[in-house]
């Protein structure tokens, strides 16, 4: 009888086991989820230990079909007269005939207002209804005086356009900030330098030379960020969007649904593997049990003899 006992108090710590094990699996799914940051001027300005300026933006967005060039001319012809650092920013996305013309005619409207691509990425895309996509993104770089006139190139090669969004950022007051800390900086240099000059041990021209060390990397990282920001108000960046639709394939529906049931499949059978894997420390009680199992029935069959 205390041999049954004990074989059903050990059937049911391994019972109270298996969901333990189960959410265990779930919080190690759950843990796989990472995210990815970007850096930015910000985090430059950070870096200089001082607290950057707040970001005042003008932003004009039209969907489907609606432009607002005027709309940017306007705003130009305003802010021309003022001393302003300004950072223009537009991002266009539609459909296209085809893409290596569109891809072409990016080429020669950068390149016939002085500016230059800056980044292409293309795609193929299969689709389940039973159509090819393939699209393209380009980034390119105009100067500042030539956004307008770039612009109002663009609309003529899509399509239809889905999205069509224009920013203009003020970065005025990180440019000045930027200019009187590196005016400071260089004020102090000179000094540290008189200093040098005047000092007399070992000892003082070493702090003086490790301070003006300092004091250049400062320099240095202030000049670079201000640098950063010239190119950003100096060339105004577009980034395009455009893609084609074209009929694939015809695939016979029953042939799609056999594809997908085997891709759902085979998902499964590894989630069942993975699941079988995770829950290793269950196959080492459950052989330490039947050893005592074993054990017991050994010894009593011994006994009865």
């Amino acid at each position: 009888m205390t041999k049954f006992k004990i074989i059903y108090i050990l059937i049911l710590f391994i019972l109270l086991l298996l969901p333990g094990c189960a959410k265990e699996n779930d919080y190690g799914n759950s843990d796989q989820i990472t995210t990815s940051t970007m850096a930015n001027y910000e985090g430059d300005s950070k870096m200089l230990n001082f607290n950057s300026p707040s970001k005042s933006s003008l932003t004009q967005k039209s969907q489907m079909n609606k432009t607002n060039t005027s709309d940017i001319n306007t705003i130009s012809n305003e802010q021309k007269d003022k001393n302003l650092y300004l950072v223009y920013n537009s991002y266009i996305k539609g459909s296209v005939k085809d893409i290596a013309g569109f891809q072409t005619s990016i080429y020669s409207i950068a390149e016939k207002n002085h500016g230059y691509i800056s980044n292409i990425e293309s795609m193929n895309k299969e689709n389940s209804d039973d159509y090819d996509m393939q699209s393209i993104i380009i980034t390119f770089r105009v100067p500042k005086d030539n956004f307008n006139v770039a612009m109002e190139s663009l609309d003529s090669l899509f399509l239809s356009i889905d999205q069509k969004n224009v920013t203009v950022e003020d970065v005025t007051e990180q440019y000045v900030d930027l200019e009187l800390r590196l005016k400071s900086k260089k004020e102090s240099e000179k000094r540290f330098l008189a200093i040098l000059a005047s000092a007399k041990t070992v000892t003082e021209i070493l702090e003086v030379e490790q301070a003006l060390s300092n004091i250049r990397e400062q320099i240095e990282s202030i000049e670079g960020s201000l640098k950063y920001l010239q190119d950003r108000v100096s060339y105004s960046t577009i980034t395009l969007e455009a893609y084609v639709k074209k009929a694939g394939i015809s695939r016979p529906r029953f042939i799609i649904r056999l594809k997908d049931a085997l891709s759902k499949g085979f998902d499964g059978l590894i989630s069942i593997l993975l699941f079988l894997i995770t829950i290793w420390p269950l196959y080492i009680i459950l052989i330490i049990v039947f050893i005592f199992i074993k054990f017991v029935f050994k010894k009593k069959k011994q006994n009865d003899k």
